[in-house]
């Protein structure tokens, strides 16, 4: 099962609908990827539809079209702990998120994750210890649709150092958040972020 999100709409991809699926949500059986273009374009514009179910005996399938229909981007992050347990979060454009940007040409996903983290917070040394996922979305730039792969690792960092946030990348803030306080802050983030976070922290009890 694939998910991908735009905004506040979800876009199931599987062999089976999802048991988080609501009843009222559109469905597709995916056949090619020039109806699968339009199905997309009416949900995408929709402003009653919040959830699509795309079901196909092969979703790494319905994922290759997606690629090949819109311009696709990979990036990679980090969900960052320090010593207390807490993670780094960092405000841009009014939403709570976690550090992440594009691969440089030449770098690995590790090595662009810890350098987009250094880069947008400001913290010093972050180690990766493991690879957790990753989370799929589309947004908008310059009017056209992009589909962007992100990558995600867990890494450990001293939180001593003064936190840095990268004003030219938009980010106002930068902060140590108590895992405990993180729902109440769901409300104003991602819905990729919230569903990535819920999941680790679902794991790691």
């Amino acid at each position: 099962m694939y998910k991908v999100f735009f905004d506040q709409k979800q876009i199931f991809i599987g062999e089976d609908s999802p048991p988080s699926l609501s009843s009222d949500a559109r469905k597709y059986i995916f056949q090619n990827k020039e109806k699968l273009a339009i199905i997309l374009d009416r949900f995408i514009n929709s402003g009653v539809d919040n959830q699509l179910f795309i079901e196909s005996d092969s979703p790494s399938d319905v994922l290759i079209s997606l690629k090949e229909l819109f311009e696709y981007r990979v990036a990679a992050g980090g969900l960052v702990r320090d010593e207390k347990g807490r993670v780094l979060l960092i405000f841009r454009k009014g939403k709570w998120d976690l550090p992440k940007g594009h691969m440089d040409p030449g770098e690995t996903a590790e090595q662009t994750a810890v350098r987009e983290t250094i880069e947008e917070t400001g913290v010093e040394n972050p180690s990766i210890t493991k690879y957790i996922g990753d989370t799929w979305h589309f947004y908008y730039l310059k009017n056209r649709l992009v589909l962007k792969q992100s990558l995600w690792y867990e890494m450990t960092a001293d939180s001593s150092s003064a936190l840095n946030p990268q004003v030219e990348e938009d980010i106002t803030e930068t902060k140590w958040a108590d895992p405990l306080d993180l729902p109440h802050l769901y409300k104003n983030t991602y819905l990729s972020i919230a569903e990535l976070l819920t999941s680790y922290f679902s794991e790691t009890k």
